[in-house]
């Protein structure tokens, strides 16, 4: 089993983070990677969405199963989906308040077959990945936090 592990500090509130993640409606802002997501079964805190992204500069399609746990700011998913030489992919998004607003940390592990060099190449890939999502993720939500202080300015 390899791990990959990456975070981030973004200038918003946790629960402004938490919910950018939730609502996949969002994702083609959010992560970086999404051009479309489809919620094919399941409820609010547990279910599998279909999601396309472009990886590697290829359109690629999968199906992932998430389960939401809104009061401890986690959000674990698994690929339903792998094809070879993906064995296994699962995760775990964590939203944390920290002194000046989120701390996001995703976590990814996963099951390659194959030579170390195919484990390599994997393994560089969900590293990119997963620091564009965090980047991208960073940018909506100071975005969004900020929207919202205006609003709430406003009003």
């Amino acid at each position: 089993m390899e791990t990959t592990t990456h975070g981030i500090a973004i200038d918003a509130p946790a629960s402004v983070v938490f919910e950018a993640l939730r609502d996949s409606a969002h994702w083609a802002s959010v992560s970086g990677l999404t051009i479309y997501k489809e919620q094919v079964d399941g409820g609010a805190n547990e279910h599998t969405i279909r999601i396309s992204v472009v990886i590697g500069g290829e359109l690629s399609s999968c199906l992932v199963a998430r389960t939401l746990d809104p009061n401890n700011g986690t959000i674990f998913f698994q690929q339903v989906d792998v094809e070879e030489p993906l064995q296994l992919l699962i995760g775990e998004w964590t939203v944390a308040d920290g002194e000046t607003g989120a701390i996001v940390t995703i976590q990814h592990d996963f099951e390659v077959s194959g030579d170390p060099d195919i484990v390599m190449s994997a393994r560089q890939a969900i590293d990119d990945c997963n620091r564009r999502e965090l980047d991208a993720l960073k940018l909506t939500a100071e975005w969004l936090a900020g929207l919202i202080r205006k609003q709430a300015e406003a009003t």
